[in-house]
C-alpha cells in the first residue's frame, strides 16, 4: 500500500504476493523425427513425436499412438513428457523395399506359336523375397504386349507369351512399388530377349509362275518358302525337277537341282533351256526331313517355261554346197545341200536336204519351212531353224549349225556343219566339213 504515495514501496507499508501458472492450450501439431530415415532390416528404429499447442508450447501427458505400415506392420503408443514428446521404437522386419529384380530366362529361342514364360524374381537388398509387388510386364519387336502380374510368396511374378512372327522381342518388367502404372528412377527393372525362329516350311511359291524364253538361254526359278504364319523359313532344303523339252535323261520326278533358302527364304535354280522350241514344267517342293523324297506333308509348287525361237537377222543368207558331207557321230557318212536366205522385204525362203547314209540309222530329211535365219556379226557362223520331215514322218522342228571359216571350205575343212532335231544329232557343232563349202553372207 503505496501510503505516502511517492510510487515506490517504503519499509513498513504493508503488501502481499500471489502466482500464476499458464498451462499449454490444445494439442496443435505434431512432428515425428526423424521424418525420413534407413535402416538395415531387423535393427530397431525410434521415433520422436514432438506436441504442442497453437503457440508452440509443449504439450505434456498427451497420449500419442503410433501405426506402422508398408514392409512391417507395427503399433504403440506413449504419453508426452514434460518437453512435449513421446517416443516410439520398433525392430523391422526380414524383408525391405525391393532393390533388384531379375528376369529369367535372360535370352531364350523357340519355334513361333510356342508359348513363352519369364519370371521376375523380386528381393530387397539382401536377397529377401518381395510378395505381394506389382510387377509390369512389357514386349516390342514382333508382337506388343502389356501385361501385370503380382509377385508370390517367393517374390516371383510370371508371364507367358506368344507370337507367330519370327525375329527378336524385347523384353521389359519393374517392380511398380508405388503403384501408379509408372516406372520412377528407383524402380527395380530388368529386361531380356527372346528370338522367334519360323516353324517348317508350309508354303511354296514358284516365281515367275510363267514366262517365255529363247531356246538355248538360261532360266532362273525362284522358290519363296514361309511357314504356316508366312515367314521366310531360311536354310531349308528345296529340290527342282524340270520335265519337258529341257529334261536331259527323261526319268520323270527326279532331282535336277537343290538349294538351300537364304535369310529371306529363298531358293534358286537355273538352267539353260533346249536346242529347239518346247515347254517345261518345273515342280519344287520344300523337302523338311531332307530324305529326296517328296513327303505328302511337304509343301510345293510348280510353274511352266515356253520357249521360243530367236529372232532372225536381216539379210542374212546362207547357202550350202550341193554335195557337201561330213562324218557323222557313227562313223558314216552324212551328206547336205540346200540354201536359206531373209529377202529385203523380210520374207524367209530356203530348202534344205540332209541325209545319214548309214545302213542301221538312216535318216533322209526335206525341210517343209524356214522359220529363223540367225548369222553372227562377224559372218563366221549361222543357225537355221524350221520344219521339217525326217524318213516321211511328220514335221519336226529342226535346227542348222554352220561355219563359213575358209574358201574353199573342206579340204578337209575349217568350215563346219550340224544337223540337229530332238531325236538326232549329226554330230559335234564343230564337226568339219569333209567335202564341199558352206558361205555366210548379210547383205
Amino acid at each position: 500500500v503505496d501510503e505516502d504515495n511517492d510510487n515506490q514501496q517504503d519499509p513498513g507499508e504493508i503488501f502481499d504476493l500471489a502466482g500464476k501458472v499458464w498451462q499449454p492450450g490444445q494439442p496443435a501439431t505434431l512432428a515425428l523425427t526423424p521424418d525420413l530415415a534407413e535402416n538395415e532390416v531387423t535393427t530397431q528404429h525410434c521415433l520422436v513425436a514432438l506436441v504442442q499447442d497453437a503457440f508452440g508450447n509443449a504439450v505434456p501427458n498427451v497420449t500419442v499412438r503410433f501405426q506402422v505400415t508398408g514392409t512391417n506392420t507395427k503399433t504403440g503408443s506413449d504419453a508426452t513428457d514434460a518437453a512435449g514428446r513421446a517416443d516410439f521404437c520398433y525392430v523391422g522386419g526380414q524383408v525391405a523395399e525391393p532393390a533388384f529384380r531379375t528376369l529369367t530366362p535372360k535370352t531364350a529361342e523357340n519355334i513361333v506359336n510356342t508359348p513363352h514364360c519369364v519370371q521376375a524374381y523380386v528381393t530387397d537388398m539382401f536377397l529377401n523375397p518381395n510378395p505381394g509387388i506389382l510387377v509390369r510386364f512389357s514386349v516390342t519387336g514382333t508382337t506388343t504386349r502389356n501385361e501385370t502380374r503380382t509377385t508370390n510368396a517367393g517374390g516371383i511374378a510370371e508371364f507367358c507369351y506368344t507370337s507367330t512372327t519370327s525375329g527378336l522381342d524385347m523384353i521389359h518388367a519393374y517392380a511398380d512399388t508405388d503403384e501408379d502404372n509408372t516406372q520412377d528412377p528407383e524402380e527395380p527393372f530388368d529386361d531380356a530377349t527372346k528370338l522367334w525362329q519360323p516353324g517348317d516350311p508350309a508354303f511354296v511359291v514358284l516365281t515367275p509362275e510363267t514366262s517365255t524364253n529363247e531356246v538355248g538361254t538360261e532360266h532362273c526359278v525362284k522358290a519363296e518358302v514361309e511357314d504356316a504364319f508366312g515367314n521366310p523359313t531360311p536354310d531349308r532344303l528345296v529340290r527342282f525337277d524340270v520335265e519337258g523339252a529341257s529334261e536331259q535323261d527323261q526319268d520323270p520326278a527326279d532331282e535336277d537341282g537343290s538349294d538351300r533358302t537364304d535369310e529371306f527364304g529363298n531358293a534358286t535354280h537355273c538352267y539353260t533351256g533346249p536346242d529347239l522350241p518346247g515347254a517345261d514344267t518345273i515342280h519344287a517342293y520344300a523337302d523338311n526331313d531332307e530324305d529326296g523324297v517328296q513327303d505328302a506333308n511337304e509343301p510345293f509348287d510348280d510353274a511352266t517355261k515356253t520357249w521360243v525361237l530367236p529372232p532372225s537377222t536381216p539379210g542374212c543368207e546362207i547357202k550350202l554346197n550341193t554335195g557337201g558331207w561330213i562324218n557323222t557321230f557313227t562313223g558314216s557318212k552324212g551328206t547336205f545341200g540346200g540354201n536359206a536366205r531373209i529377202e529385203l522385204d523380210g520374207a524367209i525362203r530356203g530348202q534344205l536336204e540332209y541325209q545319214d547314209h548309214s545302213a542301221l540309222t538312216s535318216v533322209t530329211f526335206h525341210s517343209t519351212e524356214v522359220l529363223v535365219i540367225r548369222c553372227d556379226a562377224d559372218r563366221k557362223r549361222a543357225e537355221i531353224y524350221g520344219m521339217g520331215e525326217v524318213n516321211g514322218l511328220p514335221p519336226v522342228f529342226f535346227r542348222i549349225t554352220v561355219r563359213d571359216l575358209d574358201e574353199p571350205g573342206s579340204t578337209p575343212g575349217p568350215d563346219t556343219y550340224q544337223f540337229f532335231t530332238t531325236a538326232y544329232a549329226s554330230g559335234a557343232e564343230d564337226n568339219p566339213l569333209q567335202g564341199g563349202n558352206i558361205q555366210i553372207h548379210v547383205f
